[in-house]
């Protein structure tokens, strides 16, 4: 079922899982599972303040009431998609990305949760290599953090399994105790160098306007899948020069132009080596954003031209 509102219809498949946007329909086939207890005797994984340390059933009111506050919230600032694990057609958990002024930092973090009977199944790193997927492949991500309690081994695993370097360490309450938390991060060219080809995205493209993204900013995703070797930084000042690394050997023609450095500096805007030339916008537009978005644009077109 198509919705109209475009982040309920991404979906990423992997060959043992898949990631479905958390419509009602499915949070509630989740509501049993969050009844029964994710947490079990003992166990503190999450930081406060969070509805599954609740008794039911507060804990399953405040856990829906939450996610719908969240999906409503939704702003070129800050964003939180939400995603129900189906593991078998059954749903199993649930996977979140979160963004905080991506488009000027291209940053995201992740969370999520696994119900008691599909733990230790290796659904945990699955999940996560999947929403990476969507981050980097589909929305064009630099960098990718999580962060964990030290003695969440089962999360730091993951974390350390998928790539993630060591980050430093914070502190958060559990339950109102003090804990250290284990900081992971993971740049766009350690996870290109482990992509995945068996993951598939599905109505990411609809979506980027909700979120705030240009056009300009799938042309990062379309290089990596092409494989072309260039320096494209789309996102704003704190991601300038970033280097995306190419993930296919196949040779990028020169008769295609070679794509370098398109960034930009107050109002100057500087593209070398490049067959696109500057288009500024009349006096009083915003000259910034257009160039962004005719470049972009341009680019895109470029780079998925068969050769």
């Amino acid at each position: 079922m198509d919705h109209a509102y475009p982040p309920l219809n991404i979906e990423v498949a992997t060959p043992r899982l898949t990631l479905a946007a958390a419509t009602d329909d499915l949070l509630e086939r989740l509501v049993p599972i969050v009844r029964a207890g994710i947490v079990g005797e003992g166990e503190v994984p999450f930081d406060d303040p969070i509805s599954l340390y609740q008794e039911s059933p507060q804990r399953e009111w405040t856990w829906l009431q939450r996610i719908w506050a969240g999906r409503s919230r939704v702003s070129p600032q800050f964003w939180r998609l939400y995603f129900v694990v189906l593991a078998d057609g059954k749903p199993v958990g649930m996977q979140d990305l979160v963004g905080r002024e991506f488009a000027a930092l291209g940053t995201v973090t992740t969370f999520s949760w696994l119900c008691p009977s599909a733990r230790h199944r290796g659904l945990g790193k699955e999940m996560r290599a999947a929403i990476l997927h969507l981050a980097f492949a589909g929305l064009a991500a630099c960098e990718a953090t999580s962060e964990a309690f030290t003695d969440n081994h089962a999360s730091n695993a993951v974390s350390r399994a998928l790539g993630y370097e060591p980050n430093g360490t914070a502190w958060a309450t559990r339950r109102g105790d003090p804990a250290q938390l284990s900081g992971w991060k993971l740049t766009l060219e350690r996870w290109s160098s482990r992509r995945r080809d068996d993951i598939r995205l599905t109505g990411v493209e609809a979506c980027l306007p909700v979120l705030g993204i240009e056009p300009a900013a799938n042309v990062a995703a379309v290089a990596i899948e092409k494989g072309i070797p260039t320096d494209i930084a789309f996102f704003g000042r704190a991601a300038r020069n970033r280097r995306l690394a190419p993930t296919r050997t196949r040779a990028w023609p020169r008769s295609q132009g070679n794509l370098s450095s398109i960034c930009h500096k107050g109002h100057r805007r500087q593209m070398r080596d490049s067959r696109i030339s500057h288009c500024g916008a009349p006096r009083g537009q915003d000259n910034r954003s257009l160039w962004r978005t005719r470049q972009g644009e341009y680019i895109t077109e470029l780079l998925r031209r068969p050769h």
